[in-house]
């Protein structure tokens, strides 16, 4: 299974185009799958295949079957039509909020990590138009926000993943101006929490930054 795992993140990570981006912005990219492939991702049970796998696996891998779907979420808009891809968003979405809604996996730090990437890659690869009419993006959002809060609470357990979900928050707000979509995206609930969560977090780490000499994050 180690194997088949590792196997399947070489295809999904591989540099079709010769374009590969430096490692530092890794998170920007775009998997750029070849057409020959699309059959494979409009079966959607490719996709919930690696969901179902990390629930399913020990933590020793189901880390990288998150590492999987970071790679199928960045997959590039033109190997779908809008309703194929609005019906793969809808089906990431589910089985975002699947996670969160069971996240005892997440205690582990190579899951935790990964799972941080993939709600990045959330926004950095679909529109928040797009994001706010997918099927359970209502529960979702909400679970991401209580996720987000939770872990900047806990700013000492995974310091280096907690970019990513602010990275997801800062794209999720600058893109309220150009949303059209008549459905609700309720970052003015949210935002605010994150917002104050992730303020209140960076003082209260003042007095162990001081006592135990660690880096400063300020």
């Amino acid at each position: 299974m180690n194997q088949l795992l590792q196997l399947a993140f070489n295809c999904l990570s591989f540099d079709f185009i010769g374009t590969s981006p430096d490692e530092s912005s890794d998170d920007l990219c775009t998997v750029q799958i070849p057409t020959s492939w699309r059959p494979a991702f409009l079966d959607f049970n490719t996709l919930q295949l690696f969901f179902d796998l990390y629930h399913s696996l020990p933590t020793l891998l189901s880390h990288m079957a998150l590492s999987c779907l970071v790679q199928i979420a960045s997959v590039r808009r033109s190997l779908f039509n809008n309703a194929e891809r609005a019906k793969f968003l809808s089906q990431l979405v589910s089985g975002v909020k699947n996670i969160l809604e069971n996240p005892q996996g997440l205690s582990d730090p190579g899951n935790y990590h990964e799972f941080c990437r993939l709600l990045a890659r959330l926004k950095s690869n679909y529109q928040l138009g797009e994001l706010v009419k997918a099927e359970n993006y209502r529960e979702t959002i909400a679970l991401i926000a209580t996720f987000t809060v939770t872990s900047l609470q806990m700013w000492q357990y995974a310091p280096n993943s907690v970019h990513y979900l602010l990275s997801l928050w800062q794209r999720m707000v600058a893109s309220v101006p150009y949303v059209k979509a008549s459905e609700p995206h309720l970052l003015e609930t949210y935002t605010p929490e994150v917002t104050h969560a992730y303020i209140t977090s960076r003082l209260e780490c003042v007095t162990a930054v001081v006592r135990d000499g660690l880096d400063d994050p300020i």
